[in-house]
């Protein structure tokens, strides 16, 4: 009977370190349309006044790190790209949270040129 709570205790603890947000906003960012990843994008914290920001790599990857564990929304901008902001934490109809660009696997954002629709 122990070693069936143990396991159970071990798989709730692991479930949870999974499903809890890491310690960094990171992920992708490609063109809407081809696919294609953009470099030099600018990703930066919306709030607070001194938001952390970073730029995207040749392979459209960022990391923002984030160890005060206060969630705020990323706005990424690229010229002749239009601006997107994203909520880095969210829930739909009073379910659980759910967390945009903190999972442990990266999360992708495709941004569009300022002329297509």
């Amino acid at each position: 009977m122990r070693k069936i709570a143990n396991v159970i205790l071990l798989f709730t603890c692991l479930l949870f370190s999974y499903c809890s947000p890491t310690e960094a906003y990171h992920g992708y960012v490609y063109d809407g349309l081809t696919r294609e990843p953009l470099t030099k994008v600018l990703v930066k914290e919306r709030l607070p006044a001194n938001a952390k920001f970073t730029y995207t790599d040749a392979k459209g990857y960022f990391r923002i790190e984030n160890k005060k564990q206060s969630f705020t929304d990323l706005i990424f901008s690229l010229d002749k790209y239009r601006i997107d902001t994203l909520p880095s934490i969210w829930s739909q109809h009073g379910e659980k949270l759910k967390y945009t660009f903190l999972n442990h696997t990266p999360d992708t954002v495709f941004l569009m040129l300022k002329d297509s629709l």
